[in-house]
């Protein structure tokens, strides 16, 4: 039989800790808030902090990480979607200036092969295996060479407005190698989407043609690895605290409004989270500059599936990507930790959703009707 007195104290005991929690809050404040515990978030707090900022970092779900999350399922590490750290760039310098650690290897280009038609082939990487391809006919892989050639000696920025597919039509004569080019894009931009990827920025990563590495145990190292530095500096890590609104004071950002009504000030707030929530919390406050990005910008997509397997069925196809279909299929298991024994293996099979809407519809389509 309930107690319906004691009840009563019980519930007006976890009301008065509620507000006690809320006044307590509403008491701090900080010099800086960041929205978000993903990379960039977590990187945001940590450097402010270092510079002995007052830090708080919020994250509406319960667990850090964001697109950065790693998965166990049963000791295969599962990332969320393709991930691989370039090398010699920015994330590399940062990670190395706060001290977070990280291992893995680097992919066997020489193992990468190229799927068109019912044709699987080594894929050329390089000037010096295209003409060993089997993928290409003997002018396909001349004019390929010719297109390695100049592309490795020239910087293309002027090219900066100019879609791929523009420049492609233009300067690369046959389909087959026009879809070679395009594949190359479906890697370094997640995109499916030649008609609208800055031609400037595909061609010039081909020239430059960056290392990556595949990270031993998934992304969630260098999230565990940004947290321990975050909270080592003194950033307040704040789970489970959705914000709805942004404060103001003489039209200048004071804080944010938490889901709970909690209020807590801050002199500087940084959005560090997914387009949309960033945009819903500006608000009618966004500067024209962003408005313009808001009514121009689009949304990518991908279905991933991942696998982890006793073995691999054909280890001669260990990374396959698609030439005139946007697919990849990579197993990284075979050169990072991500499995729970040796000869175990994850492989990671994504479609690249085209960006047009009657091909993302059949695409959609082909996949809805694969689900049990």
């Amino acid at each position: 039989m309930c107690d319906y007195s004691q009840r009563r104290i019980t519930m007006v005991t976890f009301d008065y800790l509620q507000e006690w929690r809320r006044i307590s809050m509403h008491a701090q404040k900080f010099d800086a808030i960041v929205i978000g515990g993903g990379l960039a978030g977590l990187t945001a707090a940590a450097y402010l902090a270092r510079a002995g900022r007052e830090v708080a970092l919020l994250e509406k779900s319960s667990l850090l990480g964001g697109r950065a999350i790693t998965r166990n399922v049963q000791g295969f590490s599962f990332n969320l979607g393709a991930h691989a750290l370039y090398l010699g760039g920015p994330a590399e310098q940062i990670l190395h200036e706060l001290g977070v650690a990280y291992s893995g290897k680097t992919p066997d280009l020489s193992r990468y092969m190229g799927a068109y038609e019912s044709t699987i082939a080594q894929l050329p990487v390089s000037l010096k295996n295209t003409i060993t391809s089997g993928l290409f006919t003997m002018r396909e892989k001349l004019e390929l060479a010719r297109l390695f050639a100049v592309l490795a000696r020239s910087d293309h920025t002027q090219l900066e407005g100019t879609s791929l597919q523009t420049w492609a039509e233009k300067n690369v004569e046959r389909p087959r190698i026009r879809e070679f080019l395009y594949m190359f894009s479906r890697l370094t931009t997640y995109t499916h989407a030649p008609e609208l990827v800055d031609a400037a920025f595909v061609l010039n990563f081909w020239r430059t043609q960056p290392t990556v590495l595949y990270l031993d145990h998934g992304w969630q190292t260098l999230i565990e690895g940004l947290k321990r530095v975050a909270q080592g500096a003194g950033v307040q890590l704040m789970p489970n605290s959705r914000v709805v609104e942004l404060e103001y004071a003489a039209d200048q950002v004071s804080g944010v409004r938490l889901a709970n009504d909690t209020i807590l000030e801050a002199g500087a707030v940084i959005l560090a989270t997914e387009a949309e929530p960033a945009l819903d919390l500006l608000g009618e406050r966004k500067s024209a500059s962003l408005r313009t990005w808001e009514q121009s910008r689009h949304q990518l997509y991908a279905a991933v599936l991942d696998l982890g397997l006793r073995r691999l069925p054909q280890p001669q196809h260990a990374y396959v990507l698609g030439i005139d279909r946007p697919f990849c299929s990579v197993a990284m298991s075979e050169r990072a930790r991500l499995a729970p024994r040796d000869r175990y293996c994850s492989i990671q099979f994504a479609i690249f959703i085209p960006l047009r809407l009657e091909m993302r519809g059949r695409s959609t389509r082909r996949w809805k009707s694969g689900l049990i």
